[in-house]
Parts: C-alpha cells; sequence; structure tokens
C-alpha cells in the first residue's frame, strides 16, 4: 500500500505582509544605526572631556610645543576646523596626546619624515634641531619651519609610542628657546613660518596653500591654541 504525503501548500503571503517585513527589518536597520551613532557621539564626548582634563594639567611647556607644531597636526588631523564645526574647544592642538586612532599619525611620520621608531625620532630632531640652530643667524624663516618640524616629529612620536612624554619634552626645550628668540608673536612665527615653507620647503604648490589655509585659521579661530598660549617674553 502506498502512503501519500499530503501536499504541502506554499504559504501565501500577502504584498501588505511583505511591506510589514521590509518595513521591520528597515526600523531595525535604523535602530541599530542610531544606536552605533550614540555610541561614537557617547565615546566622542568622553575623549574631549578626558583631553579637557588633561589640558587642565598640562604644564605651559608642553602646550607651547603642541601649539608650535600645530599647522603639522591640524594639516593631518582637522582638529581645529572639527572643533568650530562641533562648537567645542581643540585641545588636543595644544596636547602631545594625538586626536584620532595613532595608526594614521604612525603612517604620516613614516611618509613624510622617515620616522618609524625611537632612533629615528632621535637621529631627526638632532640633525634638524642642530640646523635650526645653526641657521637662525642667518635665516629667521627657514629655521622657524625646521625648529616646528622637529616639534611636530618629537611630539608625535612621544604620541604613538616612539618616545616618552618626558624625551618629547627635553627634546622639545631648546628648539621654543630658539623660537623664543627669533619671534616675539603668534604673528610674526606664523609669517615666518609661511615664507620659509614656500622658500626653504619643498617646492609643492598645493601644500604651501594647505599650509596658508591651515594657518590662515589657527590665526583667525578663537579656538585656536595660538589664541589660549601666550608666546613666552624673551
Amino acid at each position: 500500500m502506498t502512503t501519500t504525503l499530503p501536499l504541502r501548500r506554499t504559504p501565501f503571503v500577502t504584498l501588505a505582509a511583505v511591506a510589514d517585513l521590509v518595513t521591520l527589518g528597515s526600523t531595525s536597520r535604523a535602530a541599530d544605526v542610531r544606536a552605533a551613532r550614540a555610541r561614537r557621539l557617547h565615546a566622542e564626548a568622553s575623549d574631549h572631556a578626558a583631553a579637557e582634563l588633561a589640558l587642565m594639567r598640562a604644564a605651559h611647556a608642553e602646550r607651547f610645543a603642541v601649539a608650535c607644531a600645530a599647522p603639522f597636526r591640524e594639516r593631518v588631523a582637522l582638529e581645529l576646523t572639527t572643533a568650530h564645526r562641533e562648537g567645542r574647544r581643540a585641545p588636543r592642538l595644544q596636547l602631545i596626546a594625538l586626536p584620532g586612532p595613532v595608526g594614521r599619525w604612525r603612517t604620516a611620520l613614516a611618509h613624510e619624515f622617515d620616522v618609524t621608531d625611537a632612533a629615528s625620532t632621535a637621529s631627526f630632531v638632532a640633525t634638524r634641531s642642530a640646523l635650526a640652530h645653526s641657521l637662525a643667524p642667518r635665516s629667521a624663516t627657514c629655521a622657524t619651519l625646521l625648529a616646528a618640524e622637529c616639534l611636530h616629529v618629537a611630539t608625535v612620536a612621544a604620541g604613538v609610542g616612539h618616545w616618552s612624554h618626558e624625551e618629547a619634552l627635553a627634546a622639545s626645550a631648546p628648539l621654543v628657546d630658539l623660537l623664543v628668540g627669533l619671534h616675539d608673536s603668534w604673528g610674526s612665527f606664523a609669517e615666518a613660518f609661511l615664507v620659509a615653507e614656500k622658500s626653504c620647503g619643498k617646492p609643492d604648490d598645493v601644500r604651501h596653500v594647505v599650509f596658508a589655509q591651515v594657518v590662515g585659521r589657527l590665526m583667525a579661530d578663537d579656538r585656536s591654541p595660538w589664541c589660549e598660549v601666550n608666546w613666552p617674553a624673551a
């Protein structure tokens, strides 16, 4: 005797049911997106709060050294631009601790300055610092650019772990002294930086335009470290 299995009927699905399923899926995805955004905003708020607290504790030596390197740091991170858009301060332009993941900063150091570890950091800073001091009597502009480059490399190297915080500040001290001896204001520093970047740096018109825009923002925005950190007396 042959047993015949009952035929399975294909479930009848109405267009309304399909629409409900699509809506449910869209709602679920939208909820996931909102939750992810909320987590990101919470993490960013926590990071900004931590940076503000660190800024309150930071010594003037650290704030000034990083502020001198702000054209390089702002070009990579657009920290001041983002702070302006979000209506907050930009403390990471005054602190050795870096804005955002440090991986991109390691890549930037390696790509532009051939700095990949503690030894190459020390070699770069020592060589360029000596050159800056030797050029200062003849070309204050080129010495300014070299000193700013060294301060950028030293502080970012500490931020990514190539150097310690103390090593970065020790290397920064003679460069800060040099810049304070050459200039009496952020305006003077900015003018010399741009002149040197065009005449003493790499011959790249696009690079110069970018730096001119960055320096313009640093001079004009009241969130800039150049508006918050006083230029020391000589």
